[in-house]
């Protein structure tokens, strides 16, 4: 099974950056109990309003259990009162 890279843009909603860089950085530990392997949130040095979230998981089947879940589900609804984003780009590890 080959690894699942997950890349999303995302725009900490004004007045809010600090509030969702804690978040997703909290809710890291339970992504990692259902599959993720690596998170990283890099900023933007040419609009500093933009941020790239990148995740690594076990495989696909992972995610897609994960996404399909309550725990996600509820994480998603926490999510969109800190920030927007841009649908996500999906990678295969070669």
């Amino acid at each position: 099974m080959s690894q699942l890279m997950i890349v999303r843009r995302i725009i900490p909603q004004p007045g809010r950056v600090n509030e969702a860089i804690r978040w997703l950085k909290d809710k890291e530990r339970v992504r990692r109990k259902a599959g993720q392997n690596v998170q990283l949130l890099a900023r933007s040095l040419t609009d500093p309003a933009e941020y790239m979230f990148v995740q690594v998981w076990e495989s696909r089947e992972a995610y897609e259990q994960w996404k399909s879940g309550e725990e996600r589900a509820a994480l998603a609804k926490e999510r969109q009162t800190l920030l927007a984003h841009e649908p996500i780009l999906f990678y295969e590890l070669v």
